[in-house]
């Protein structure tokens, strides 16, 4: 995951302000004495949130698209449903509530990115459980039914939706090599 994803939110390039997502974040002293918007609810969100709270963010907004984290927030920390549009400094949101802002980090995660893979053997999904044309969400059995493109010889390790990534890709790892040493066998 390096490529991020970046929604689009209408009026957003009119922003008065600092427009980031997390994979630029670097120190959050920059945002210190500033009300700040985290556009989602995950680990970038609340990790990012937290420091800049440490480092004297005068607030700290995070909104969410689906459900709320849910933490007991400090004082200056809370969430909010959904941005749906900006203006210049002001933020609109799903509930109807509208605030400014002098920043906005979007913690909207990360895009499979496999621009050095031959188009069609490429995995093009987003975070999900059940990834296509893959065997066990692992190997790769190809875009033409009952055919594999590459005879069952590419693995894709770690693409699965983040839930015990170590633990999950730890054992991916080792399934994808049972296979490679025909110590398992797989369907063909």
């Amino acid at each position: 995951f390096s490529t991020p994803h970046v929604p689009t939110f209408p009026g957003i390039e009119t922003f008065d302000g600092r427009v980031l997502h997390a994979h630029d974040f670097r120190n959050a002293r920059e945002f210190t004495g500033k009300n700040c918007l985290l556009i989602g609810a995950s680990y970038s969100a609340e990790d990012i949130g937290l420091q800049l709270y440490k480092f004297g963010a005068k607030s700290v907004t995070m909104s969410w698209r689906t459900q709320p984290m849910g933490f007991a927030w400090p004082d200056t920390m809370k969430e909010v449903p959904l941005l749906t549009k900006v203006s210049s400094k002001t933020c609109y949101f799903k509930d109807g509530h509208q605030e400014d802002f002098d920043a906005i980090i979007l913690c909207t995660g990360y895009r499979h990115n496999f621009p050095f893979m031959a188009p069609d053997i490429r995995l093009e999904a987003t975070n999900t459980y059940n990834l296509p044309n893959l065997y066990r969400n692992i190997q790769w059995y190809g875009t033409r039914a009952g055919t594999k493109d590459t005879d069952g010889n590419l693995f894709y390790i770690g693409m699965t939706d983040q839930f015990y990534t170590y633990t999950m890709f730890m054992m991916q790892g080792l399934w994808a090599v049972h296979v490679i040493k025909g110590i398992l066998s797989v369907p063909s």
